[in-house]
């Protein structure tokens, strides 16, 4: 490498100053950078890295500025893992058997990009600085300290109103975790929090909701509708939810068909006297401008004919008139018909989901009697052959001791068959109570029967009230599938 070559020149104040010559080159040296400066660009928004840039550039210089950038230009993976290295008392948050699975590293590892997706680029940063523990009669839970904040005024206004125990039984909130679907999840940012999930599900199902609707008369998919019409729509489901209450709703069901088809009925009739109207003043017209065309016009038309075509002329507008008026009729005629349609196969199709509803309700409970019947029946009959055995084998006893061989062996053959018969509804016993077991456990784990047996949603009134007037929002009042459970910022 050339050495490099400078000259000695005067400034105007009389002072030397070295400037290198043409064609050397300068030694690039890095000035020194502010302590902590580049770890703290690297988890910076676009803004503050902005704005510190132009602060170093600024006071240090082009070059300085340049092994900035260099410097915090990291990977999101090894940022993450260094993050994860900095903070060992966060990492406890990532433990847990949910979605995903996996160690707490390995979740970590899943979760961190929908972090960032979230606008949070260093999750355990954010849980170090956002997360605290909220309190909420007793209970304590990770939650971001806005929503700590919020349950705090939630208990608050509890106290004052004259609630003085706890109102519920468990609540949570920070849980980083996915979806079912492997989504983001807003639990796991900590700014939303559930309240005793196992007596207020989310009801994510469609097919679910349908019947809780049909049950109910309750739009399970409409939002907004407060916690009265929800409170109401759970005790009624768990009212009626059973085969004598399935029953009377299919009752009114049916009726409110009939409503609905006979409205349709009314709605043709009338379409159909309308196109019968407006046929009649088709041909009226028709015939007036026929017998106008036929008149003679001018100077050969008499005084008479000149009248005759004035009437025509007019009955032709008038008839004209009445057709747009007809048109216009029957075009809402024909939307209230559509709509009246729509409507009555809506109808039909929904008596008909509970109608099938009903029956593989019943088919349920009918398959287990039938199993507890033919189970409860077994035992008397092992019991029977049992007794059977014994009494055979007391009998070989007493024919060997009376010296009556056939009288033995007679009784061997029968005890053979008997314990055959034995050991067959022994393995048809313990079949059958297998089978009653897994049928009892698929029924109560079914979650309209357990709707039915306590409803789905058991928080107080004065709990749901109160979170929402901290500024909470409340899942039972989204639009589809409501989280009565749930609450968040």
């Amino acid at each position: 490498m050339s050495a490099t070559h400078s000259t000695a020149t005067r400034r105007g104040d009389g002072r030397r100053r070295v400037v290198p010559r043409a064609g050397a080159a300068r030694r690039p040296e890095e000035p020194p950078l502010p302590p902590g400066l580049v770890p703290l660009l690297r988890g910076a928004d676009l803004g503050t890295r902005a704005r510190s840039l132009w602060q170093v550039q600024r006071q240090a210089g082009n070059r300085a500025a340049q092994l900035v950038l260099q410097r915090q230009a990291v990977t999101d993976a090894q940022q993450w893992a260094q993050d994860w290295a900095d903070h060992p008392a966060q990492q406890r948050h990532f433990r847990g058997t949910g979605r995903p699975v996996g160690t707490p590293r390995q979740r970590y590892d899943v979760l961190a990009p929908l972090y960032k997706a979230r606008g949070i680029p260093r999750p355990m940063v954010y849980l170090a600085t956002s997360i605290t523990t909220a309190r909420f009669f007793g209970f304590s839970t990770p939650a971001h300290v806005d929503l700590a904040a919020a349950l705090r005024t939630a208990e608050a206004t509890l106290r004052a109103g004259g609630v003085t125990a706890a109102p519920v039984t468990k609540v949570w909130a920070l849980n980083p975790r996915t979806t079912s679907a492997g989504g983001w999840s807003n639990h796991a940012d900590g700014r939303a929090v559930d309240i005793d999930p196992g007596t207020n599900p989310h009801l994510t199902s469609k097919a679910q909701r349908r019947i809780i609707s049909l049950v109910t008369g309750t739009d399970m998919n409409a939002g907004g509708q407060g916690y009265d019409a929800m409170k109401n729509a759970s005790d009624t489901f768990r009212m009626l939810y059973n085969p004598v209450g399935l029953r009377w709703r299919i009752v009114v069901l049916v009726a409110l068909e009939a409503a609905k088809k006979a409205a349709v009925s009314t709605t043709t009739a009338e379409r159909d006297r309308l196109r019968s109207e407006r046929a009649t003043v088709v041909a009226a017209r028709a015939a007036a401008r026929q017998e106008l065309r036929a008149l003679p016009r001018g100077r050969r038309a008499t005084t008479e004919q000149k009248a005759r075509a004035a009437e025509l002329t007019a009955a032709v507008r008038e008839r004209s008139a009445a057709l747009t008026a007809l048109d216009g009729k029957l075009k809402l005629h024909g939307a209230t018909l559509r709509k009246q349609s729509a409507a009555a196969k809506s109808a039909s199709q929904d008596r008909a989901l509970l109608e099938r509803h009903l029956a593989k309700f019943e088919a349920v409970d009918s398959a287990l009697a039938g199993l507890e019947s033919a189970v409860a029946a077994l035992p008397a009959a092992v019991a029977a052959l049992e007794a059977q055995i014994a009494r055979s084998q007391q009998g070989e006893q007493d024919s060997k001791a009376m010296g009556d061989t056939r009288g033995a062996a007679a009784e061997r053959r029968l005890r053979a068959g008997l314990q055959k018969e034995l050991k067959r509804r022994k393995a048809e016993l313990a079949r059958k109570t297998k089978d009653l077991g897994k049928k009892r456990t698929a029924r109560d784990r079914d979650p309209l029967r357990t709707y039915g047996a306590q409803g789905f949603l058991n928080l107080p009134k004065e709990v749901v009230e109160a979170m929402t007037g901290a500024g909470l929002r409340w899942g039972g009042n989204w639009k589809g599938a409501k989280d009565f459970m749930h609450f968040d910022l």
